[in-house]
């Protein structure tokens, strides 16, 4: 990694733990203000080096977690936005038909830890995606409430079917998928919705 963008991602790792600590503190505003110069050192690193996968990771995660950190200063509607890039990053690191065959990636994981135990695997890129989609869906009942139903269900049901099948192939994961399952049913009594 070159010498600024080192300078870059000390900034962004350190502007990345100030927003949860602000947000922590019940500083909104503030948290968001940290995150936005997150967001802005890892889109310079993304772009000084547009092939390194970690760098799409970062601003992947960053994007996430600002998302979040829009809602908690009143504007889901741009958090909608953020969470929506963060999961095309995230999805552009996955092979086409991911969700539908868990046990390659499960393979895929094996094999990576093996040769590359540094790195994320499209497992774990995956279950962070489904992640995104349940983080959508409560941005989307946020920013449009009962309109956005149908989207809402198509995220979450996606979420749930994915970790359904890591479940089902790594049953150490089934609290993962109870997690997601519990965040989507909170998304649907904000709606008024029945799970």
């Amino acid at each position: 990694m070159p010498p600024g963008a080192r300078k870059l991602q000390k900034i962004a790792d350190r502007e990345s733990k100030a927003a949860i600590r602000y947000l922590q503190g019940g500083h909104p505003e503030r948290a968001l203000a940290s995150s936005a110069k997150a967001l802005e050192a890892v889109r310079q690193l993304r772009q000084a080096e547009p092939d390194e996968v970690d760098h799409t990771l970062a601003l992947a995660s960053v994007l996430y977690n600002h998302a979040a950190f829009l809602a908690a200063s009143g504007d889901a509607g741009e958090g909608v936005q953020a969470a929506q890039a963060s999961l095309a990053l995230y999805e552009s690191l996955l092979p086409h038909g991911y969700a539908e065959r868990v046990a390659v990636l499960v393979r895929r994981a094996s094999r990576q830890a093996a040769t590359h135990p540094q790195g994320p695997g499209p497992l774990e890129v995956a279950m962070w995606a489904a992640d995104v989609k349940v983080r959508l869906c409560r941005l989307l009942a946020e920013a449009e409430g009962p309109g956005a139903l149908a989207e809402i269900h198509r995220l979450g049901g996606a979420a749930m079917a994915l970790y359904e099948q890591i479940a089902g192939v790594l049953p150490q994961l089934g609290e993962e998928l109870e997690r997601v399952e519990e965040e989507y049913r909170r998304v649907l009594d904000f709606l008024g919705e029945p799970a």
